[in-house]
């Protein structure tokens, strides 16, 4: 179906999209996920400063943040290939999941070393994650839809990312940082179990 033309037109497309229920099933999940990044994001940094012991650790985090981003870099260009061989939908999953166990473990850990180590290796859960999205939606989603489709995506993840850290930070303050990742372990496990239940992967040639 071809795009319709301004204000009203971005409404009706919208409205469309929505009515495809995979989509608009994703959408939710992937508003979830990015409020689920944003819980941590706050988190993480004054988590290994408190491991730390008052230590001086901003090169430390530095490495960190760069070395997850590599890992989740290399999870990307993989993702695509996952998919294929697995099925997108069973290897979101299995991201979701892994990331869920990913944080437990970061939760859990004692010392800044074991916390550098999970967050570094956790990165390949992580980087999956978006990739797999973009994947689905080509699944699910018209060809010519699919770019007001990322549009939506991308707009409506932005706004759960930017809750996220508020939540985030407000646990971690009254309930201690381990508290923080639990909750978004928690929040990973529910995201997968809603893509598990409620999203029916398709072909985009079996829309209409």
């Amino acid at each position: 179906a071809s795009l319709q033309k301004g204000p009203g037109g971005f409404v009706r497309d919208s409205r469309r999209l929505l009515n495809i229920r995979s989509f608009a099933t994703l959408l939710v999940g992937m508003v979830f996920i990015q409020f689920s990044f944003g819980c941590i994001m706050p988190v993480l940094p004054l988590y290994l400063q408190q491991l730390a012991g008052g230590a001086e650790i901003i090169s430390l985090a530095g490495l960190v943040f760069a070395l997850r981003g590599l890992t989740s870099a290399s999870a990307s260009i993989f993702a695509g290939k996952w998919s294929s061989r697995y099925g997108a939908k069973k290897t979101m999953i299995c991201a979701l999941l892994g990331t869920g166990v990913f944080l437990v473990a970061q939760g859990s850990a004692t010392d800044v070393t074991s916390l550098a180590v999970v967050t570094v290796v956790g990165g390949v859960s992580f980087g999956a994650i978006r990739p797999l999205a973009n994947v689905m939606i080509a699944e699910i989603v018209p060809a010519d839809d699919r770019g007001k489709a990322f549009g939506i995506t991308t707009s409506a993840s932005a706004f759960g990312f930017a809750a996220g850290p508020v939540v985030g930070a407000y646990v971690g303050a009254d309930h201690g940082f381990p508290a923080a990742f639990y909750l978004t372990s928690l929040l990973f496990v529910a995201t997968a179990a809603w893509v598990w239940w409620s999203l029916e992967s398709r072909s985009a040639s079996s829309v209409e």
